[in-house]
């Protein structure tokens, strides 16, 4: 399973902005909902009860937030580039940036995890990183992971879409 495999340009938001930890939660579970078919409310509880385990947050400005639910098919993402970081609980106590959320069907939950142990390697890459935060369109951001992926250990390889639409940016606090 590659799961910034499953990511495409109009589920990366660039220089987003966001008040607090739930209203992105909120914004995300309701971007997630849209690709998955399942209902707003499921998917920010999935969240919120996973988030609720302990910060997903895992350092150096990242979060993953995730939740492995009923009546999915597959695996979906968000990925959230924040204009100015926001507090998340994260282990060293600094706010974040870059936000992954994922939520995939409960069938594959070993599957899963293994994946998100990569997806969490690949995204602590301070060259991955970096060009995530210096990017300004969906397209930069999948440029950088594939470039990335080329030069370093191959993780991300397949599944990204080489061409995407126009640049997208979002106000997520202001999502339902």
């Amino acid at each position: 399973m590659d799961i910034l495999g499953f990511l495409h340009p109009q589920d990366i938001f660039v220089r987003a902005t966001a008040d607090a930890r739930r209203p992105l939660l909120r914004a995300i579970a309701a971007n997630l909902s849209s690709q998955s078919g399942l209902s707003d409310d499921t998917v920010l509880t999935g969240l919120l009860n996973r988030e609720s385990l302990g910060s997903t947050g895992i350092e150096n400005g990242i979060a993953v937030p995730h939740a492995l639910l009923r009546d999915l098919s597959k695996p979906f993402a968000t990925l959230v580039v924040l204009e100015r970081p926001i507090w998340f609980r994260a282990p060293d106590d600094q706010p974040v940036d870059v936000v992954l959320g994922i939520i995939s069907p409960l069938e594959l939950s070993t599957e899963f995890t293994r994946a998100l142990a990569r997806v969490c390697r690949v995204l602590s890459d301070p060259d991955i990183l970096e060009g995530m935060r210096l990017a300004s369109s969906p397209n930069e951001i999948i440029a950088r992971i594939e470039t990335a992926s080329d030069h370093s250990t191959n993780q991300l390889a397949g599944g990204l879409p080489p061409t995407a639409p126009a640049a997208r940016t979002a106000k997520m606090e202001g999502r339902p």
